[in-house]
């Protein structure tokens, strides 16, 4: 029992911090106050009410006046990530209630973040201090990504998921089991699509840096295991994102000249994602290799 509470103790210290946080501005449910500004209030809010009456009194997903009455499925899935096992919280929730908890959810994600960080630093970095395992989990969860983005909701269930991506990732690019890595890739999809082709480009560029930087042995049949895995992945998730992608192509946002902004817009994020990491993972790798070779170094 002592050896699994050590996996709580970030969470615990999370929902602590969040707890003095909400109380010190009088929010739910520490105060009066629901935590809605920006998108929360406009998109994710509204597409909550939608899921509260899909799980309690059913409906279609597809039409609705939500959409006026067009097909919303889209909408559900990238302001409302449909189909995350937390959304199910919903149906504990009076439906009068969604604006205050809303804020509650946001709490009960950080320490589901705190948790799976954590056991990613205690499954790669195993030797390392306890006490170092739970702050560097407390940075993940506090992290620049996230404190601006708190009230982008839907975000969080795959930043929880992101640490356990990356810890099965890392056993692929070791020959090892693939079965872990398929289910948190598929499930990242099937969250969010909008946000897994950027995890895609993340997995092209980690895998790459890994296996040249780390001259693994067996190149060929690593890079098949993992095309393989990662192929299973996007057809489980097909049955989300194939109709996703099938409604924005024709929508009228394909349609007009916006979609050249659009566009350009992915291609300043990709080449971001690309490439602002790459001077820190040149470093840690300097740092890593400076015993064997202090001299050059």
């Amino acid at each position: 029992m002592k050896k699994y509470i050590k996996y709580l103790i970030p969470s615990i210290i999370t929902f602590i911090i969040m707890a003095i946080i909400f109380k010190s501005n009088n929010l739910y449910p520490f105060g009066i106050n629901p935590l809605l500004q920006v998108d929360a209030d406009d998109l994710y809010v509204p597409t909550l009410y939608k899921l509260h009456d899909l799980l309690h009194s059913g409906g279609s997903i597809f039409y609705s006046n939500l959409g006026l009455g067009n097909s919303i499925y889209g909408s559900l899935i990238i302001q409302g990530s449909l189909f995350s096992p937390l959304n199910l919280l919903l149906y504990l929730v009076d439906r009068n209630n969604i604006i205050n908890c809303f804020g509650l959810f946001i709490i009960i994600k950080l320490c589901l973040i705190s948790l799976t960080s954590y056991i990613y630093i205690n499954n790669k970095y195993n030797k390392i201090e306890y006490f170092y395992k739970v702050l560097f989990s407390i940075l993940y969860t506090f992290s620049g990504y996230i404190i601006f983005n708190y009230y982008n909701d839907i975000w969080l269930d795959f930043i929880i998921i992101f640490p356990l991506l990356v810890m099965y990732l890392d056993k692929v690019l070791d020959n090892q089991n693939e079965l872990g890595y398929i289910i948190t890739l598929a499930l990242s999809l099937i969250i969010s699509f909008y946000v897994g082709v950027f995890i895609l480009v993340f997995i092209v560029v980690y895998s790459f840096v890994n296996l040249y930087l780390y001259k693994k042995k067996k190149h060929k049949e690593i890079i098949f295991r993992l095309c393989k895995s990662t192929l299973i992945a996007l057809l489980i998730s097909s049955f989300s994102s194939i109709p996703l992608i099938y409604q924005i192509l024709n929508s009228a946002r394909f349609n007009t000249p916006a979609n050249i902004t659009m566009f350009s817009n992915f291609a300043m994020k990709s080449l971001h994602i690309l490439f602002s990491p790459l001077f820190v993972i040149i470093f840690i790798k300097l740092i890593t290799k400076y015993k064997e070779d202090k001299i050059n170094i």
